[in-house]
């Protein structure tokens, strides 16, 4: 009796719904009239029509035999299927959906009795009545948990269903009161499991998503995996570990890319989580009030921390922010009690005013950007908090790719000014951008100031005064225009272009060179080998008056030199090897001496005196454990001058970038980049004895004119000062290129609030490395007896590596 009346309302209710939907269809009927049939390439065996105006696919001819239905139509969303509109295609047999697709009309699928498997796809949010009736072979059907409606007839009809997979969990499932039979299986995305390595309680996995949707508070460790049951876990749901009070240690799988809003908040007892390296945003509130966080390292593929992620996480002392982090919302670091240090690495734009409030402790800022970057993003922070501005304006680049391909002074020109075009207006004033400008306008006057001559029948190559007299001229030439070209567009030089002669020549070539060269116009001479290697000496240190030899053998495995210079240093340009060149070096008979890359030539450049040697190239790539906190910039100077074999790390892997360095350690440095050691170099500083361990830096450095002090004293275990570092690297790069004169020393001495600590003897020098950015600042300050720290130093002296090394 019960059946029956279940029977007769079923029938009565679809019959007054058909009533409706006849009367409903009707009228649509007489749109479709209106419409064109549309061949689509992801429908076969059909066509369909589509109605424009509401996004809806009204019908179809029932010859399809499959339906991929794109996620527009004429660049207008698919945003439902209307009224039986694939109504009794019958051969229909696969139809994939949008997940544009909001909503699916009544008897959508009415008699598509091929159909056997359907996916719904995330984001349909309604399933009117009788969506597959008498799809008779029908036996899975996925339903997504976006679903918000479903009436409950939607498989009537459907005999052989044995299956629907639905994206959510029980209670959900039940909420939309879909009729099926006892014997259809519901297979719910959202299960409870028992997970490997996490203690203490289950996860809840929605294995449609990927998502770990909800945890039990009893968990105290996880380290969760990449797959639970063989589906990949790719996000964890907002509030998933909500004021877990046992909760001690997390580990997050490299699938995941968000720490959703709260999901960590209130874990009082967290103390590590390890973020892998494929989180790209930290959102708001994650980490709040996580009390027992003492560290956490930020991955570098984040690039977003919003608003509040670690407040109140009271026992962070420190926080490396990555390079690649655009965002830091408002107080993000709010309320962290014993924060202290905080390294930027990148140069985020969008910085939340108050997203250090409440730090009371902080005491440092590094920040990888200039001054005037951090002085725009007006950041509350505590009086006594020191900005440590540890990088310049982001310096201009230029591609050195279509060199090869200029052939006259006009070409020059011409690539000189879309280089220009690149330049923004910061980089317009500042120092660095400026020197790499010149060096690729030395590169262009090489290119175009060069000639190929060959050797003679013993495979020598004589060059002269003589030889470059056209070349020298056509160097000249261009080095004016290039420079006014430069002066002109708002980029001013500081120094005057090097004048670059290239010869080409045969391979493992003997090259004699009159020291007459010296008097030509050019400054610097070089001899290339059919791109195996080249040779270059600068015209000013020519000390010889006799012939200077070069004999060059390429073997297998190195590059045989033999010089006779008579005291003239040589230059020698090998090809670099796979890999990162910056972090390349020349051996020099099994030593090490260091090598800058020259990407006009793609090749490493050193300069040596010996008269016999064999040459090769090292990757030399140097870690240091201690520089991880250090900013972007200062670990770069680091490792590069490091690999270069520049400058020395300390005991193990430890570079101590935070301890102050000496005055010995700077001459080391300065005589290296110089290639200035002599071993046997002696002195006349008056502290200095046979036992010290810079007895022959102290001779290398007199010679030099560096390092000099008024009292005839060496001082090299003396910490160094900001001003003495200031007019060491001064005095170099003055005497290594033609610097034009600081003409205006008030413009560049009025930068600094501390100026009556310098003394006035010093002020040239200080201006000089104020206008070519070589100096340290504190703030608006100079501070000029205060000490350098190891890594300080290593950023200038990188510096000065890159224009002269």
């Amino acid at each position: 009796m019960i059946k029956k009346f279940i029977f007769l309302f079923t029938f009565a209710t679809l019959f007054y719904q058909t009533e409706i939907k006849l009367f409903a269809e009707e009228v649509i009927l007489e749109d479709k009239d209106e419409l064109k049939w549309i061949e689509l390439e992801g429908i076969s065996g059909g066509r369909i029509k589509f109605d424009p105006n509401t996004g809806t696919i009204v019908d179809a001819e029932e010859s399809i035999i499959f339906a991929h239905i794109p996620f527009s139509i004429n660049d207008i969303s698919v945003k439902s299927i209307g009224i039986a509109a694939f109504k009794d295609c019958k051969d229909m047999s696969s139809i994939s959906l949008p997940n544009s697709i909001e909503n699916i009309c009544e008897r959508a699928f009415q008699g598509c009795n091929s159909l056997k498997n359907v996916i719904i796809p995330e984001g349909i949010k309604v399933m009117n009545g009788a969506v597959f009736y008498l799809c008779e072979n029908l036996e899975m059907v996925a339903i997504p948990s976006s679903v918000e409606h479903a009436v409950f007839n939607i498989f009537e009809g459907c005999e052989n269903l044995k299956t629907v997979k639905y994206g959510s969990n029980i209670e959900n499932w039940n909420n939309l009161k879909v009729m099926v039979s006892d014997y259809v299986k519901i297979e719910l995305a959202e299960r409870w499991f028992e997970v490997p390595e996490v203690y203490g309680g289950k996860l809840k996995f929605n294995v449609n998503t990927g998502t770990i949707v909800e945890a039990e508070k009893t968990i105290t460790y996880a380290n969760i995996p990449t797959f639970i049951e063989g589906i990949a876990v790719l996000a964890i749901a907002p509030e998933l570990f909500y004021n877990f009070k046992e909760l001690r240690a997390v580990f997050l799988p490299k699938t995941v890319s968000i720490i959703p809003v709260s999901a960590f908040e209130q874990c009082s007892a967290l103390a590590l989580i390890l973020l892998p390296e494929s989180i790209e945003s930290i959102e708001k509130k994650a980490f709040w009030g996580c009390a027992s966080l003492e560290y956490i390292k930020l991955p570098s593929s984040l690039k977003r921390i919003e608003d509040s992620a670690f407040f109140d996480c009271d026992n962070l002392p420190y926080i490396n922010i990555p390079k690649n982090v655009e965002k830091i919302g408002d107080f993000v670091f709010g309320g962290c009690y014993l924060l202290d240090t905080v390294v930027i690495q990148g140069d985020p734009m969008d910085v939340g005013y108050d997203a250090f409030i409440y730090c009371d402790k902080l005491q440092t800022i590094h920040f990888n950007g200039s001054y005037l970057q951090w002085n725009t993003l007006e950041i509350n922070i505590p009086e006594s908090t020191e900005i440590i501005c540890n990088n310049d304006i982001t310096m201009a680049e230029f591609s050195y790719e279509n060199i090869e391909n200029i052939s006259t002074q006009q070409d020059a020109i011409a690539e000189l000014e879309k280089a220009l075009l690149t330049v923004s207006e910061t980089q317009l004033k500042d120092a660095n951008s400026v020197n790499a400008l010149a060096r690729f306008a030395e590169a262009l006057i090489a290119e175009i100031s060069s000639i190929r001559l060959e050797t003679n029948s013993d495979n020598i190559l004589f060059i002269n005064y003589d030889t470059l007299a056209n070349l020298q001229n056509v160097a000249e030439e261009l080095s004016n225009k290039l420079s006014d070209c430069i002066n002109n567009s708002g980029m001013e030089l500081s120094r005057t272009l090097r004048k670059i002669v290239r010869i080409n020549t045969n391979s493992n070539a003997i090259i004699i060179i009159d020291p007459n060269i010296a008097n030509s116009k050019i400054n610097t001479l070089s001899v290339s080998m059919n791109d195996d290697m080249a040779i270059s000496l600068d015209t000013n240190e020519i000390v010889t008056a006799r012939a200077i030899e070069i004999s060059t053998q390429k073997t297998e495995d190195n590059y045989q030199i033999a010089y006779t210079g008579g005291g003239t240093p040589l230059t020698i340009c090998l090809p670099s090897i796979e890999g990162n060149p910056n972090y390349q070096a020349i051996i020099e008979n099994n030593a090490l001496i260091g090598g800058r890359y020259n990407p006009a030539t793609n090749m490493l450049e050193a300069k040596t005196l010996l008269s016999d040697a064999s040459y090769s190239i090292l990757e030399n790539v140097k870690y240091f454990a201690d520089i991880d906190r250090t900013s972007a910039q200062m670990q770069e100077a680091i490792q590069v001058l490091s690999s270069k074999g520049i400058i020395n790390g300390r005991e193990g892997d430890l570079f101590e970038p935070d301890i102050p360095i000496s005055r010995a350690e700077v001459a080391t440095i300065l005589v290296r980049i110089l290639y200035a050691y002599d071993p046997f170099a002696t002195s006349q500083y008056a502290d200095i004895s046979n036992d010290d361990w810079f007895k022959a830096i102290a001779g290398s450095a007199q010679r030099l004119g560096i390092m000099v002090d008024s009292t005839n004293n060496f001082r090299g275990n003396d910490l160094i000062t900001r001003l003495e570092l200031t007019c060491a690297i001064s005095h170099v790069l003055k005497t290594k290129q033609t610097y034009l004169e600081v003409d205006n020393l008030e413009k560049y001495l009025s930068e600094f609030s501390d100026l009556e600590l310098i003394n006035t003897i010093n002020y040239y020098d200080v201006a000089f490395a104020t206008r070519e950015d070589l100096v340290l600042r504190y703030n608006d300050s100079f501070m000029p007896l205060a000490t350098v720290t190891r890594g300080e130093a290593a950023i200038l002296l990188k510096k000065i590596y890159d224009r002269i090394g």
